[in-house]
């Protein structure tokens, strides 16, 4: 079992590493919005086709 101070610290890097993911999240989301994407044609439904950018993964169906 860990002792308190060893709880502590575990917590605290869990929180360091949530707001570090966060700041990432953001950077990928403003990259995703500079991209001039370079589509892959994906998974056919009823109206659309699923089409993923090659580039920045992101995913829009038309």
């Amino acid at each position: 079992m860990l002792d308190k101070k060893t709880f502590d610290a575990f917590l605290a890097r869990e929180k360091v590493l949530k707001e570090e993911l966060q700041s990432i999240s953001q950077v990928i989301e403003e990259l995703r919005k500079l991209c001039e994407h370079d589509w892959h044609e994906g998974v056919s439904g009823h109206n659309d086709t699923m089409h993923t950018c090659k580039i920045c993964s992101k995913i829009e169906f038309f």
